[in-house]
């Protein structure tokens, strides 16, 4: 109740000061003395406390309303991404900042439209009005990746990050990381309405240059929303992806193998092992972003889902050296350049390589890597080589 108390007041205050301000300028603008510019400018502060009011109205109706009301449509996420981005480019707090966008695959997934686009808009401007606090130019960029059946939609800004005090509590309705007109519901909502797909946004990262959230959905949602909201539904947070899908296939592969239920063949014959060697200058959030591209690459080429063994090395500028141009490229590498080193069975079909390098490059590419800076060389090895775990060895694969 104390909460709910602190709210009523605090969006009281807000809109007070809100109807002043449009009073205010109101009677200015009765005056015939003010020239057109300075009229233009008390039109411009009307427009901008009408907005305030109106998202503040807005996100108390749809927190008070009971769950999804709308019902799914298959769509193409990256349309409602690029519209939550317009949108917020034409927000006070979204004018000046530096709004940069991936290259979006064509993902498709049953969604609210409207509702998906709030929970997009609602951590776009949030991370807008986090980097205009920044010491250097502000500059927000958004992601856009799938991986199985789950689609990301990845938010970065170079902000000065969320403050301890209230990460615990970010999601919780009414909860501020000090801005002065917020009513402390957005990530609130989104994370709703993210689960309503099946999905989650969560806190990737946060320090004093770079701030991380992620939404996460479900591209077939198709189910009632009891379902949606019961554990048999739910997907993992986009920061456990990674954690969570090695070691679930670590045992799995532990299990199938002792089991010898595992069919090598039907399996595609050769399990790539991924070893990543980047820039030292790749945050926690990026090396997530890679690793998800790769593995979509992993699974577009042929190989199953749960072979998923990656690991990544970042490298100083003095242990990290490589031609800039070689062999002839159009022009030079940048830091971004990742150097791939992909282990696979011996044997391994060439097409089948030239296929996984192409998902890889195609992947990447959507996750904001140039393909000028993607660098692939295969290793090859028996599977007998080898134990993937409790001391037992993989049997040879035979090859038709």
């Amino acid at each position: 109740m104390s909460a709910i108390g602190r709210m009523t007041c605090s969006i009281s205050h807000d809109m007070r000061h809100s109807l002043t301000a449009i009073y205010a300028n109101a009677e200015f603008l009765e005056r015939r003395d003010i020239c057109a510019s300075m009229r233009a400018d008390l039109l411009l502060e009307i427009q901008e406390a009408v907005l305030t009011m109106t998202e503040r109205i807005d996100s108390l109706l749809q927190f008070g309303s009971s769950g999804r009301s709308n019902s799914l449509v298959h769509e193409r996420v990256s349309l409602v991404v690029e519209k939550a981005v317009a949108a917020v480019k034409f927000h006070p707090d979204g004018r000046n900042v530096s709004i940069t966008v991936g290259k979006f695959p064509p993902a498709e997934a049953d969604i609210d439209a409207r509702n998906l686009e709030s929970a997009i808009y609602n951590l776009l401007l949030n991370a807008c009005q986090a980097a205009t606090l920044s010491t250097h130019v502000p500059e927000v960029k958004v992601h856009l990746t799938e991986v199985d059946e789950q689609i990301y939609v990845t938010i970065l800004d170079n902000g000065p990050g969320i403050p301890a005090s209230v990460r615990r509590t970010l999601f919780d309705p009414f909860v501020t990381a000090g801005k002065p007109n917020g009513t402390g519901l957005g990530l609130t909502l989104a994370r709703r309405i993210a689960e309503e797909h099946g999905g989650s946004v969560c806190l990737e990262e946060s320090n004093r240059e770079t701030t991380v959230f992620t939404l996460s959905l479900t591209k077939n949602r198709s189910l009632p929303l009891e379902e949606l909201k019961s554990g048999r539904a739910a997907s993992k947070p986009a920061a456990m992806v990674l954690r969570t899908a090695h070691k679930e296939s670590t045992t799995e592969m532990g299990a199938h193998e002792i089991s010898g239920c595992r069919n090598i063949q039907q399996s595609g014959g050769s399990m790539p092992l991924f070893t990543v060697t980047m820039k030292s200058n790749g945050s926690t959030s990026e090396k997530r972003r890679l690793s998800r591209a790769i593995h979509a690459a992993s699974i577009a080429a042929g190989y199953p889902e749960d072979d998923l063994f990656q690991r990544f090395f970042s490298l100083g500028p003095t242990d990290f050296r490589v031609d800039l141009y070689y062999p002839a490229l159009p022009k030079p590498r940048t830091d971004q350049m990742l150097m791939i080193e992909v282990l696979v069975s011996s044997g391994t079909d060439t097409n089948r390589k030239k296929g996984l390098v192409a998902a890889l490059v195609e992947k990447l590419g959507e996750a904001g890597i140039d393909p000028n800076d993607i660098m692939v060389f295969f290793l090859e090895t028996d599977r007998a080589s080898g134990s993937f775990g409790v001391g037992r060895f993989a049997p040879p694969v035979a090859f038709a």
